[in-house]
């Protein structure tokens, strides 16, 4: 094979896009002589801000993570010495509502989660670790919203607005270790809420993200291990952080690592016991409960049903044979039961094939979201009993959904065009209703 006969092609990005979050997937092929050829593979070369990494293709197909800087990128991808360069635009939104990661840290506790012997597990640690897969986060939202046809966009981190901040907070809290492992989920849940909001960091403009520093698997249950997301708070479990990677030049190996997980190590893998399942898991979990934060619903499919244990998949291109192909056990949730059943992962469509997808109607509402887009004026949304109508003032309807038992969606009906109103069936007695109307103005209501 002649080298200069290779051709890198960029499938979802062209020449000076902007994007306003700083991690950014590019989806490819490799072509030969201007035609495909499934029989290439190896390895190309991603280089961003004098940070390269080698990312894996197979049958001509590769993904890579790209870390920007603001303005202008240029970003170097190389495969048998042939060079494909992109240039990238990286400004954050004009906004003032923002989200913080933040590690909380019991009265108690020496803020060291539970890792693998020889596994850097302090502080400093687990902020790079979190710092880290928020940026990924972000670059996951706006992947699969822009797979519904709506531009790319994400949510803003305080450090994209204020450089100068953490890319986690530390949260020292005046709770105990064993007031912590007592608590129910939601107990913990409006504990942390509570503490947050009363500190120096409370704003209704911030939603918080927090991983509990004392997780612990003791060899038969879990200990203040939470996956709970609403309002303004997505809370989390630490036992999978040690498996995050603290950089770009760690992600590969993070996405990769089929080492299986130590028996003191807690196994959350979704069945398959390995590093990179419990990384896939962890992070698509977080992901799954900040979809709550800004307002999704549990669906029969993606993201916001059991999608998420599959978020390495959205990341790095799947070898030939292996997670692509053939009858795989697929956790769903449906009417908020979580059950397992077989699907034919080559029967998916080829957008969805990395099973972290939102459905249509969660995508609309993230793409008109006010937490994804610039500060702009507000419109409000009403509903009238009488007549099962919800009207939009001033700005154009998007999303109706009603939403039963634990947030499952049962109806959705997505608006691409200008009308401001929507008949909502009668039957839904005692469901929620919910709307967003291109301003980004949403209302919750019970029927």
């Amino acid at each position: 094979m002649v080298a200069n006969n290779f051709e890198i092609q960029i499938k979802n990005f062209n020449d000076y896009d902007c994007v306003n979050y700083r991690l950014v997937l590019f989806q490819g092929t490799i072509r030969l002589n201007s035609s495909d050829c499934n029989e290439i593979n190896g390895n190309v070369l991603c280089c961003s801000n004098g940070t390269i990494v080698k990312w894996p293709v197979s049958n001509g197909l590769f993904k890579c993570l790209a870390q920007l800087i603001p303005g202008l990128n240029e970003v170097k991808l190389t495969y048998e010495g042939v060079v494909k360069t992109l240039l990238v635009n990286f400004e954050v939104h004009e906004t003032d509502q923002f989200v913080v990661p933040v590690y909380f840290i019991p009265k108690d506790h020496d803020g060291r989660f539970q890792s693998p012997q020889g596994v850097d597990n302090n502080e400093e640690s687990a902020i790079a670790r979190i710092g880290f897969g928020m940026l990924m986060i972000q670059s996951l939202f706006a992947e699969i919203i822009g797979e519904r046809n709506f531009p790319r966009k994400s949510f803003q981190l305080e450090k994209d607005l204020f450089p100068k901040a953490p890319p986690c907070r530390l949260f020292k809290s005046s709770l105990s270790v064993d007031e912590v492992v007592k608590m129910s989920d939601e107990e913990l849940w409006e504990e942390v809420g509570r503490e947050l909001m009363l500190s120096n960091l409370g704003s209704e403009k911030k939603k918080f993200v927090c991983f509990i520093s004392c997780t612990l698997w003791n060899g038969h249950t879990v200990l203040a291990n939470p996956a709970l997301g609403g309002g303004g708070l997505a809370l989390l479990g630490s036992g999978s952080l040690h498996t995050w990677p603290t950089s770009l030049t760690e992600t590969v190996s993070s996405l990769t690592n089929d080492k299986k997980l130590e028996p003191y190590l807690l196994d959350n893998s979704c069945f398959r016991g390995t590093y990179c399942g419990a990384f896939a898991t962890s992070l698509g979990s977080t992901a799954h409960e900040m979809g709550h934060i800004f307002n999704l619903g549990h669906t029969r499919s993606g993201l916001m049903s059991r999608g998420f244990d599959n978020a390495h998949l959205l990341f790095i291109q799947a070898s030939s044979g292996k997670d692509n192909g053939g009858d795989e056990l697929v956790p769903c949730l449906i009417e908020g039961k979580q059950i397992l059943k077989p699907t034919a992962i080559h029967q998916i469509r080829p957008q969805e094939a990395h099973l972290t997808f939102l459905e249509s109607g969660c995508a609309g509402i993230l793409a008109y979201h006010c937490w994804f887009n610039p500060t702009s004026q507000a419109f409000p949304i009403r509903y009238n009993k009488l007549r099962h109508i919800v009207e939009s003032e001033g700005a154009s309807l998007k999303v109706v959904q009603v939403r039963g038992e634990q947030g499952a969606v049962r109806r959705s009906w997505e608006l691409r065009g200008s009308g401001k109103q929507l008949v909502v069936p009668s039957g839904h007695e005692g469901a929620t209703l919910i709307a967003i109307n291109s301003s980004g103005t949403i209302l919750i209501e019970v029927l």
